[in-house]
């Protein structure tokens, strides 16, 4: 019976999803609407990847991390583990290095904005993946 409900739960789309595997669409899909805005904002303030002075290399740097993280969160989408391991890694990391770069990220008032936005998406995200990982052992009848 057991057995059953679970094969029943791995439906997507209009059927019941297992717990963790609604944790990560929400987590991928946040991730990827704040990358596509962070993307549009440094555009829009004609920085990064967009600044007029922008060379070569820092352009193939910015796209290559871009479709890095692209590739990162489909996999995350799809339910790699590995993939969401890395990511709350590499949110960690980003957190612990905040003191390195304090001054640049809160520069001018619209620095501060995108900052604190997408470290509060990002910080959202972090969450459901980690609830996702708690919604997986439940589902196996472990104790966390």
């Amino acid at each position: 019976m057991e057995n059953a409900r679970f094969a029943r739960s791995l439906f997507l789309y209009g059927m019941k999803l297992l717990p963790s595997r609604r944790y990560d669409l929400w987590a991928s899909t946040l991730l990827f609407v704040d990358l596509v805005l962070g993307h549009l904002g440094s555009f829009m303030a004609h920085q990064g990847l967009y600044a007029p002075a922008a060379s070569s290399s820092a352009i193939g740097i910015g796209v290559t991390t871009a479709a890095l993280l692209l590739a990162l969160l489909l996999c995350m989408r799809k339910g790699y583990r590995w993939a969401k391991i890395l990511y709350v890694a590499l949110f960690v990391l980003g957190v612990l290095t905040l003191p390195l770069t304090y001054a640049t990220l809160f520069a001018t008032p619209w620095a501060t904005l995108r900052y604190v936005t997408h470290f509060l998406v990002q910080f959202v995200a972090s969450i459901f993946i980690l609830e996702g990982f708690r919604a997986d052992k439940r589902a196996v009848g472990t104790t966390a």
